[in-house]
């Protein structure tokens, strides 16, 4: 039977998550639950969020992030960020 020194940072990442029934990623509850890995693997800061804190200490996960949401379709971003750009002088998008 392996132990933990044999597994991989994966299979001990599924292990803690059977362990700590951290099952579902969607919503408050999914970003809990990320908090709650953050903890675990040492970004436990008590002046700030552990979360921002391995985002801030990763830029390869901040990557990710965005490589994610270019692959996203949703209409309320793209208005939203399509809003976020400027105009030309027309008063159109560019």
């Amino acid at each position: 039977m392996p132990t933990n020194d044999d597994k991989d940072f994966s299979e001990l990442l599924e292990d803690y998550m059977v362990q700590n029934h951290v099952y579902h990623m969607e919503g408050e509850s999914g970003v809990r639950n990320l908090q709650k890995i953050a903890n675990a693997i040492g970004y436990r800061d008590l002046y700030s969020d552990s979360l921002v804190a391995m985002l801030a200490d990763n830029p390869g996960m901040q990557q990710a992030m965005i490589e994610w949401l270019m692959q996203q379709n949703v209409l309320e971003w793209k208005d939203a960020l399509m809003n976020e750009m400027p105009k030309n002088k027309d008063g159109d998008d560019d």
